[in-house]
């Protein structure tokens, strides 16, 4: 979501999150879908495109998969698809320059592997990186930090041989030199090195988990005595008014099991995640207004919503927490759901909720310690 600064309009309700990451993929869709649909006349065009909803994925007539030739992996090795036969492959493409779509991308394929469970492994996956400027080791990097090492084979290349295979793949307009607008593409290629189907991936990190059910579950075919496993989430259980919500504590050093923020005491919600670099610089404001709070016991407690969207297992965010010496509770937004509830439109963002529940006051971007203080002290003047 970095870039997406701008605050919801005057009483915008729980669907601008929404609508404001549904945007982000009309963009990337408003080239891809027609060359999608007009470079496969036999597909049929999955009926969810035009809602909200998960793709089942487009059929693409076990044609022979375009080759890769001339790309490197992020240890600098070529990779054939024809040296791939014999398995499955999910082939998908990102952007390490961008934090919009690629980490809901990522996001799906560590849920579809998760999803069939040690017969991941069995499965070749390549995701194609489109930025021209990263190298192998700014791939390396970008897996690292979206948690992605391991998991998939992140393809870089020659600005001409990028766009080439791009284009093959119709996911990409662009030019070498114009900024890249990529579509959110999967494709699911058979072991004969055939294209079996491509899937769209939405804007909308409800659906990550229900995309990728489907991808793996059309895989299974090729992977005897497999079966699916279940996408483990961290649920939350909200109720209706806009800024009330129970949760589970994912990390706690105060020793909390729960959070129940509306519940007659007034909170800081802060929103959060791991591949937001500026979040970095938000938390760790946040740890000085909790040492604050020491000398000022009236001001209300911190809790942070880690936004879980291509984010590690809660113990590698309970490391990386630690690492930062994070020192206030924090919860696990494993659907979506409660950063869509507040209006979420960016990255950190954060907001200041009565003992009632009612949202006070809200921030978008890195916030300093007075504004927040004074935030604070507006809430406590008129309870």
């Amino acid at each position: 979501m970095k870039g997406l600064i701008q605050k919801p309009p005057q009483g915008a309700g729980r669907w601008w999150w929404r609508l404001t990451l549904a945007a982000g993929l009309a963009a990337a869709l408003g080239w891809g879908m027609k060359g999608l649909v007009a470079g496969r006349q036999n597909a049929e065009p999955p009926s969810s495109l035009a809602a909200s909803g998960v793709d089942p994925g487009t059929a693409l007539g076990l044609k022979p998969a375009p080759g890769l030739d001339g790309l490197i992996d992020q240890n600098g090795r070529p990779v054939r698809l024809r040296n791939l036969q014999g398995r499955p492959i999910w082939l998908t493409f990102f952007n390490a320059a961008d934090n919009q779509l690629s980490p809901l991308v990522a996001q799906v394929v560590w849920d579809a592997e998760v999803a069939l469970g040690p017969s991941a492994n069995r499965v070749a996956v390549l995701a194609v990186n489109l930025d021209p400027e990263a190298n192998p080791r700014a791939l390396a990097a970008w897996n690292a930090a979206h948690h992605m090492s391991g998991r998939w084979t992140a393809l870089t290349g020659p600005s001409a041989v990028l766009f080439a295979v791009a284009q093959r793949y119709h996911v990409a307009e662009a030019t070498p030199t114009d900024h890249v607008t990529f579509t959110p593409a999967l494709y699911l290629i058979d072991p004969k090195g055939r294209e079996d189907k491509v899937y769209l991936v939405s804007p909308d990190p409800a659906l990550a988990a229900a995309q990728a059910s489907v991808i793996a579950q059309n895989t299974l075919r090729w992977l005897p005595g497999a079966t699916l496993h279940p996408i483990s989430g961290q649920p939350l259980t909200t109720v209706a008014a806009q800024g009330r919500f129970t949760a589970p504590v994912a990390y706690a050093p105060l020793g909390s099991a729960q959070v129940q923020v509306g519940a007659g005491t007034p909170y800081v919600v802060a929103f959060f995640a791991t591949w937001c670099p500026s979040c970095e610089a938000d938390l760790a404001t946040l740890s000085d207004y909790q040492r604050a709070r020491h000398s000022h016991p009236s001001w209300p407690p911190l809790v942070a919503v880690d936004l879980k969207v291509a984010e590690p297992p809660t113990v590698h965010l309970r490391s990386w927490l630690a690492a930062h010496q994070v020192s206030f509770p924090v919860v696990e937004d494993a659907t979506g759901k409660l950063a869509e509830q507040y209006g979420v439109p960016a990255l950190p963002y954060l907001a200041l909720v009565s003992s009632q529940g009612s949202v006070e006051w809200t921030h978008v971007g890195a916030v300093d310690l007075a504004t927040l203080e004074q935030a604070v002290e507006r809430l406590q003047s008129h309870p």
